[in-house]
Formats: C-alpha cells, sequence, structure tokens
C-alpha cells in the first residue's frame, strides 16, 4: 500500500493514495496490545501506518526500538501488572523483526 523502495511519502503513486485513502471493508478486532481502538480511524487507516509512511526506513525503524525502550522503561512503574507492557514489547519486537525481514527482502 506504502511505497517500498525507498520508504517515502513522496515516491506514492497515484494508485497508492488512492488505495491508501479508500476505507477498509474488514472487520477489525480491538484489543489493548496488538490494536486499540484509540490508535485507529473510521477511515481504516492505523496510527503506525500512518507514522510508516511518513519516515525513512532507517527512521522508522528507530521510531519502533524507541516505542519498545518506552514500554521497557516503565514496564515496572505505570500499572500494577506489567503484562500488558510486557505483551507490547513482544508486538513491537515481532513487527519489527517482520519489517526487517520484508524490508530486506524487498532491498535485495
Amino acid at each position: 500500500m506504502y511505497p517500498t523502495k525507498t520508504g517515502s511519502i513522496d515516491d506514492a503513486t497515484a494508485s497508492d493514495w488512492n488505495a491508501a485513502s479508500k476505507p477498509t471493508t474488514e472487520t477489525k478486532t480491538f484489543n489493548q496490545v496488538e490494536r486499540p481502538a484509540h490508535y485507529n480511524q473510521d477511515d481504516g487507516i492505523e496510527c503506525i501506518d500512518a507514522i510508516k509512511a511518513q519516515l525513512t526506513h532507517d527512521e522508522f525503524i528507530g521510531y519502533i526500538r524507541g516505542t519498545i525502550a518506552k514500554y521497557n522503561w516503565r514496564m515496572m512503574h505505570k500499572h500494577p501488572n506489567p503484562i500488558q507492557d510486557a505483551s507490547k514489547i513482544r508486538w513491537f519486537s515481532a513487527y519489527l523483526e517482520q519489517y526487517l525481514l520484508t524490508s530486506s527482502e524487498a532491498r535485495s
């Protein structure tokens, strides 16, 4: 959906923009770790996808690494039960791994 060659929003084609502007018809299930409702808009665009579209490849990797560091830092201090933050660390780590795998394949 978003350009993958350089990761720049400036490289998006007309079909990329058309696809990004259409609401999705899929039913989304929300949960606090993998898909928080407050990070999704009515138009079907998730916050992480909008952020990825605005950043370069290296900037997006830094954003994900910083997010992992944030949840790790606050894990034992924000909630009485740190399981939610631990789950978010796991989710963002898996997301980063998948992003690196797919982006390295695209760059090869």
